[in-house]
C-alpha cells in the first residue's frame, strides 16, 4: 500500500477481471465499449404525454394556415384543379392539384408515400407534370421553405415546405396518409 502510493508515473486502476453485465456468448467483450453498461442507469421514462403529439401538430397547422402559407397554396392548387377539370383531359392533373391543395392546407401529421399500385400512364402523365408545372412548383416550395427557415419560428414551415415538393414535382401516383393510422397494404 505504501509502495503503491511512492510509485512515480500514472497510476491505473486495476484492470476489469469481469464484465459489468452479462453478456451472451457471440458478444465481443474484448475493447468494445458499447458492450459495457453502467449499472446505476435509470430507467427509461416517457417524455411526453399522451395526445401531446396531436396537440402540437394541431397548433402548428393552424398557424401554418394563418401565417405559413397555407391558405393560399391551397386556394392556388384548388384553383388549379377547377382549371384542369374544366380541360377535360387534364382531369388527373386537377386530381393531383386537389391533392396538393388538401395537403397544403394541413400538412403536419400527415405524409406522403408512393402507391404501389401506380401504372406506367400515371408515370407518363407525371413526366408531362414536370415539364408544364412540377418543376416551378418544386422550385417555389424550395425558395419558400429556404426563406421560411431563416428565421427560428418559420423553421417548422420551412420543413413543411420542403415535405411538399416531392408531391409538386411528381404528383400523381401518391397518397397522403395520417401518420397516426397504420397503413393498409394494397394487394394486387
Amino acid at each position: 500500500m505504501v509502495l503503491s502510493s511512492l510509485a512515480i508515473g500514472p497510476r491505473f486502476p486495476a484492470p476489469i477481471t469481469r464484465p459489468l453485465i452479462s453478456l451472451p456468448a457471440t458478444a465481443s467483450r474484448q475493447g468494445n465499449p458499447s458492450c459495457r453498461r453502467r449499472r446505476d442507469t435509470a430507467p427509461l421514462r416517457r417524455v411526453a404525454r399522451p395526445g401531446h403529439a396531436e396537440r402540437v401538430r394541431f397548433i402548428l397547422n393552424v398557424l401554418w394556415f394563418i401565417f405559413g402559407s397555407g391558405f393560399v397554396l391551397a386556394i392556388g392548387y384548388g384553383v388549379a384543379a377547377l382549371i384542369c377539370f374544366a380541360l377535360i383531359v387534364t382531369i388527373p392533373f386537377g386530381v393531383a392539384a386537389l391533392r396538393l391543395a388538401v395537403y397544403s392546407l394541413w400538412p403536419f401529421g400527415r405524409t406522403i408515400i408512393s402507391r404501389p399500385d401506380a401504372g406506367v400512364a400515371s408515370g407518363f402523365a407525371n413526366i408531362v407534370w414536370v415539364v408544364v408545372a412540377g418543376w416551378w412548383l418544386a422550385l417555389a416550395h424550395i425558395v419558400a421553405g429556404i426563406a421560411q427557415c431563416l428565421t427560428i419560428i418559420g423553421i417548422p414551415f420551412g420543413i413543411a415546405n420542403f415535405k411538399l415538393v416531392p408531391a409538386a414535382f411528381w404528383p400523381l401516383g401518391r397518397q397522403i396518409i395520417d401518420l397516426d393510422r397504420p397503413r393498409v397494404p394494397v394487394l394486387a
